[in-house]
């Protein structure tokens, strides 16, 4: 073993290192060990406290982008990327807990001093994981709030931060703060986390006002607010970005937490969603209805300063229409916005053209974004019993609502008309009480009359079930023929029902019979209105009985096609308990029943518990006339409301 030498060397001049010299720092070692100054030659020490800390930070930012994604385990291709090796725990990731939402109530304020005009642009810049993206928020011609394309910007990472990783996995993993294995990502030099340059960068590429701030004319010349929209505050190049941003503007309202955290709303839908909670600017109405004086008022939906309410909640409004005639080329509704003073030059909304029979029928409204409505048919007996189309379509786009049918039909003040009721008395306690409460009402509201049509007389004809076992002097019908229609309402004050024998079938062809031959006590014929309120049919025909022979031997189809021939001027509603029920009763009295209620209810269809008294004489006195035109209105249902933040309405 050679030895050192222990003299003087001059500069530049190197002696043969002997083995107990450290060839790194040429101070004294040991023959056997590690140098005693700068300890080498090194040995595996083990983890030590800098790559835990280091393999932790990757991990955290991998469980940020976890979180981000929506993702129960940790992504495989970030967590490859983890210095000092990668980390995938043995169990599932939990689901992060959604943070509640910040900011709402201020970015509807500022929203709504939009919509008041005490401003005139908002801005939404938002700082998303994938995006960085702005939006001027705007009122449209009608007052609604509007997000067009032109007003809009969106910028991938990439092209703000031109030296983030190509690499999808490396790029989330910087974004969230993490630093990761560089080489992995065939990156010859290792670009920093968070350099100096990076807030300059930012502010170059991205918040100028080349970037969210561009917009023809000018518009931080006029009065507009900034709302900050963070999706991921905990990402630390989102975070970094949120700040170069209050750098340039103060933000008026910071929106964050649940829904933001799910990415694929993206800003304009945010909007939209935003924009179904601020008041509206103009009424909306209901177009194409009878808009006589004294429901003139029924026909709004919206009203100024009420707010259109989520597109997922209650409707805007569920509307009971009451269509007249066979109406060939449907019947037009529109939903218009009063945006100004003349109601010919309303913007129309939305117009649908309704095909059914005469009758009622249900439509719901809502509105799905700023300034668009979209209508559904919810049913209807005249929709569910009516025979031929039944549907709801697209009229297409209209200028004005002044292009509805016109004139709208007015009742001739000097036409008086007769009212018969009949009412089926047979079924439970509670459905033979609702249908006489009906009938009892009926006859109270033709008492009272109104200015444009006089009931003059009514009758009513009860029918139950025949007993079993069925009796030959059984008569099933009681009868009030016809009086004034108080006193016909008094003379059925003690009338109750009777139980149902027979699960499917009444016998209504009884009355069927009656009506062709009886005038009901009657000396002068005018025309009637004749409304049925029952829910079976008569019943079927069956190989060697038939029921309908045991009165007089006629057919009830016979019959009420005779008393139409010999009575062209009457009309015929329905009202029935269940306007499914046709569906559901047994195969040989379906085509029965439908066929039935469809000349009871020639004239219209209508639900028990739905439609009210005063509805259906206003449709009756309609039907009389023979005249056609726009669907009456009979029933707006509004979202449940208080005080001016709902739309008026007649409310059930």
């Amino acid at each position: 073993m050679s030895t050192a030498s222990t003299g003087p060397r001059a500069p530049g001049e190197r002696d043969t290192i002997p083995e107990a010299v450290c060839p790194v720092c040429w101070g004294p070692a040991p023959v056997v060990g590690p140098c005693r100054t700068c300890a080498w030659p090194p040995v595996d020490p083990g983890p030590t406290a800098y790559q835990d800390a280091a393999r932790a930070f990757d991990y955290a930012a991998v469980l940020r982008i976890a979180h981000a994604r929506g993702l129960t385990e940790v992504p495989r291709a970030p967590a490859d990327l983890v210095r000092f090796g990668p980390v995938v725990p043995e169990a599932p990731l939990a689901v992060a807990a959604s943070v509640p939402g910040t900011g709402r109530a201020a970015v509807l304020t500022l929203l709504t001093a939009l919509t008041a005009g005490e401003l005139d642009l908002v801005l939404f810049v938002d700082i998303g994981t994938r995006y960085l993206a702005a939006q001027w928020v705007t009122l449209d011609e009608r007052g609604f709030l509007g997000a067009p394309s032109a007003n809009r910007t969106r910028h991938d990472w990439r092209e703000v931060v031109p030296w983030l990783p190509e690499d999808d996995a490396a790029r989330d993993l910087t974004l969230a703060g993490g630093v990761g294995r560089r080489p992995a990502v065939g990156t010859a030099e290792a670009p920093e986390a968070l350099a100096s340059r990076a807030r300059s960068t930012l502010r170059d590429n991205w918040a100028d006002p080349s970037g969210w701030r561009a917009l023809p004319g000018g518009p931080w010349e006029r009065a507009w607010a900034l709302v900050l929209v963070e999706r991921r505050p905990e990402w630390t190049w989102c975070a970094l970005a949120a700040e170069v941003v209050r750098e340039q503007v103060r933000p008026a309202a910071v929106l964050g937490g649940a829904p933001l955290d799910d990415e694929s709303i993206e800003l304009p839908d945010l909007i939209e969603l935003l924009a179904l909670d601020v008041p509206a600017r103009h009424p909306l109405h209901l177009v194409g209805v009878d808009p006589g004086s004294e429901d003139s008022d029924r026909t709004l939906l919206l009203d100024r300063g009420a707010t259109p309410g989520a597109a997922d909640g209650p409707p805007l409004a569920e509307i009971t229409l009451g269509l007249r005639g066979e109406g060939p080329d449907g019947h037009d509704v529109a939903v218009a916005v009063a945006d100004v003073a003349d109601p010919g030059a309303w913007s129309e909304l939305e117009r649908v053209t309704v095909f059914a029979p005469p009758g009622e029928v249900r439509l719901t409204v809502r509105m799905i974004g700023p300034g668009r409505v979209d209508v559904t048919a919810s049913g209807g007996a005249a929709w569910v019993l009516g025979a031929g189309r039944t549907d709801l379509r697209p009229a297409g786009p209209q200028a004005a609502v002044a292009a509805l049918p016109r004139p709208f039909w007015r009742p001739d003040p000097s036409t008086v008309y007769d009212l018969l009721c009949v009412v089926e008395l047979g079924g439970t306690p509670e459905q033979s009480a609702a249908r006489l409460d009906f009938v009892r009402a009926l006859l109270a509201k033709a008492a009272l009359g109104d200015r444009s049509v006089c009931w003059e007389r009514a009758a009513v004809l009860g029918y139950d079930d025949h007993p079993r076992p069925r009796r030959s002097r059984h008569d099933p019908l009681r009868r009030v023929d016809f009086a004034p229609p108080d006193t016909t309402r008094a003379a059925i004050a003690d009338w109750v029902g009777t139980p149902a024998v027979d699960p499917y079938a009444a016998p209504l062809e009884r009355v069927c019979a009656l009506l062709r031959t009886s005038t009901l006590g009657r000396r002068v014929h005018r025309p009637t209105l004749v409304v049925t309120v029952g829910l079976r049919g008569p019943h079927p025909y069956v190989q060697g009985l038939d029921p309908a022979q045991a009165y007089g031997g006629g057919r009830w189809d016979a019959d009420l096609a005779a008393r139409r021939a010999a009575r062209p001027d009457d009309r015929y509603l329905l009202v029935t308990d269940d306007p499914g029920y046709a569906g559901a009763a047994d195969p040989r009295v379906h085509d029965r029943t439908l066929k039935a209620w469809r000349l009871l209810g020639a004239d219209g269809c209508f639900t028990l518990g739905r439609t009210t008294p005063a509805d259906l004489l206003r449709f009756g006195r309609a039907a009389l006339t023979g005249t056609t035109g726009a669907p009456l209105l009979l029933d707006v249902v509004t979202r449940a409301s208080t005080g001016e933040s709902g739309g008026k309405g007649v409310r059930r």
